[in-house]
């Protein structure tokens, strides 16, 4: 059985370290659960988009934990994708740039027990940008091939309240680039959606940030992976251990 441990929303930075101490907890947690891997789902840093140093400090932070690190931006790393909650900090090509500089990538994919996990960089998603196509292309690969139930993880979540919702809002997901990727992840075998960004069902803490898991379909028989979910947000710091094993299970 794999075992994963998800983080999301810690803002590490430099010269402002409000969670640093959230950040302390959540490292232990992580180190102590020798999980196959560690996911950092997004806002690494507080303004990485204006800043090589937070997302270098940043990157350095998770270069110290012991486990491999699978890291995704968020729109507190690369800007947010139009419109955006600052018109000043819109994704772009420099920005890119700056998170390339510190990670290999922003995106991944590894198989774990039986399960293929699947990270994006969910700002680019409406963004209009090259690469979008580029990650457009690579996550159908990705799913075409997996051949296993497969997990999403991306920093913003799809929907605040449904999947049909048309509310424009910074905190979710633009509904017709909504539309574009729910209609992929129902042509395959996506079985569990992990974001961040807003809404944490763990803590309870809402309009700020957290990881909240959306299950579209029941889990199949006989495939199990355990998530360790340690949730470093701004105002609380906790972690839950969730089984992802039985065929009728449903999460929310």
């Amino acid at each position: 059985m794999a075992r994963i441990v998800v983080l999301s929303d810690i803002h590490l930075s430099p010269t402002h370290g409000f969670f640093w101490e959230n950040w302390c907890v959540a490292r232990e947690s992580a180190d102590a659960a020798k999980a196959d891997a560690v996911i950092v789902n997004g806002d690494l840093a507080i303004n990485g988009p204006e800043s090589d140093a937070e997302i270098a400090f940043a990157a350095t932070a998770l270069g110290n934990l012991r486990t491999r690190v699978m890291a995704l931006p968020g729109n507190h790393d690369v800007g947010d994708e139009p419109p955006g909650q600052d018109p000043d900090q819109i994704i772009d090509v420099n920005r890119l740039a700056r998170w390339d500089s510190s990670f290999a990538t922003d995106r991944w994919a590894l198989d774990a027990g039986g399960w293929r996990l699947i990270g994006v960089n969910a700002q680019f998603f409406g963004s209009g940008l090259a690469r979008e196509r580029v990650q457009d292309q690579w996550l159908d690969e990705q799913l075409c091939t997996a051949g296993r139930p497969t997990a999403l993880f991306l920093h913003k979540p799809l929907f605040l309240e449904h999947p049909t919702d048309d509310v424009l809002s910074p905190a979710c997901m633009a509904p017709w680039a909504r539309t574009r990727l729910l209609d992929r992840l129902d042509r395959s075998d996506v079985r569990l959606v992990v974001s961040g960004h807003y809404i944490n069902i763990v803590t309870g803490h809402s309009a700020a940030s957290g990881i909240y898991g959306y299950l579209p379909s029941p889990l199949p028989p006989r495939r199990r992976m355990e998530a360790m979910v340690v949730a470093a947000s701004p105002c609380s710091i906790s972690h839950k251990t969730v089984s992802m094993s039985q065929s009728n299970d449903r999460a929310g």
